[in-house]
């Protein structure tokens, strides 16, 4: 529904609905809203939306990886309800630059996570599915410029996230592996003709938090003749470690030659320039030193250092 008052106001309100058939047969219902008022080359919104989500990622490692498991959820379990509110203001300048600023707070109920003895099988899953709640609340500012030959934006965003499991770390609210406090993306494009430009791409985000052992427990497998010590790290809090900061520069230079009805367009460039070292995931490696003494050393790999590429691209 569009509504419109006078020349400055414009309403605009929807609602969803979901028929979810799983486990469990659930029906929802979520409405959003969004009231604008505008001026010149001024705008002023505020907004509310509420969203459901019947999916639940199990993470393998100990941070975020594209072999993650969505679950559907379990027989009798709610699904996760979200509800968000934003603010947000948006300028216009006549010498080609525009400012957005917006705070948003998300209020968040029966979110799923998995108890501390959940097993990586697949089907072992939903016996450890628990039920949970959280808040995001942040706070975002974009500029953009654009003038003749050159474009040039800075989006910078603000955030926190808390959530709460009465069945981890003792019932305290912490930082989920989702959370990224500072996340900042600066992108430029320079057009040195209508076929020839660069472009550059530098992102950064806050280092996610993910989960460390606090010590070794020493077992001895007695089935083993050789009777060999196993050493078992030993964990206590979830999400208790802060990886390191992320950061990447990527450039990609484009040449387009048009013919006729044909354009073809060839790019060359690479993906973190710099070669950063950022980490994919971690994992803990044993090893003994010259005293014979072992210690749990976390390792990260990384998956996409600096890569160069070129591309062909044809259009008719």
């Amino acid at each position: 529904m569009n509504y419109r008052h006078g020349n400055h106001f414009l309403l605009v309100a929807g609602l969803n609905y979901q028929h979810y058939r799983g486990n469990s047969r659930i029906n929802s219902l979520s409405p959003r809203a969004k009231i604008s008022y505008f001026t010149g080359k001024f705008t002023l919104w505020l907004d509310y939306a509420q969203t459901t989500q019947y999916l639940s990622l199990y993470p393998y490692f100990t941070v975020k990886t594209p072999i993650d498991i969505w679950y559907p959820l379990d027989k009798g379990m709610k699904p996760a309800l979200c509800r968000q509110i934003s603010i947000g203001a948006e300028q216009e300048i006549p010498i080609g630059l525009t400012l957005y600023a917006g705070l948003f707070y998300k209020n968040m109920q029966h979110l799923k996570d998995f108890s501390a003895n959940a097993s990586t099988r697949y089907s072992g899953l939903t016996d450890n599915m628990i039920e949970g709640k959280g808040y995001a609340r942040g706070f975002e500012l974009d500029l953009s410029f654009q003038q003749r030959n050159l474009h040039l934006r800075f989006n910078y965003t603000l955030s926190e996230s808390k959530r709460k499991f009465k069945e981890i770390n003792n019932g305290q609210a912490f930082n989920p592996p989702y959370d990224v406090k500072h996340n900042i993306v600066i992108n430029s494009s320079l057009y040195f003709s209508s076929r020839f430009s660069l472009n550059l791409l530098w992102t950064f985000s806050s280092g996610v938090y993910t989960t460390f052992p606090v010590g070794v427990a020493l077992a001895h497998n007695i089935t083993d003749s050789e009777n060999k010590p196993i050493l078992i790290p030993v964990y206590t809090d979830r999400y208790n470690y802060k990886l390191p900061d992320n950061h990447r520069l990527d450039a990609n230079l484009d040449y387009l030659f048009p013919y006729k009805r044909i354009r073809l367009k060839i790019s060359a460039g690479a993906y973190n320039v710099y070669n950063h070292s950022n980490p994919s995931f971690v994992y803990f490696n044993p090893e003994e030193n010259e005293n014979g003494k072992t210690k749990f050393i976390p390792k990260s790999k990384v998956i996409l250092p600096f890569i160069p590429y070129i591309s062909l691209h044809l259009n008719w």
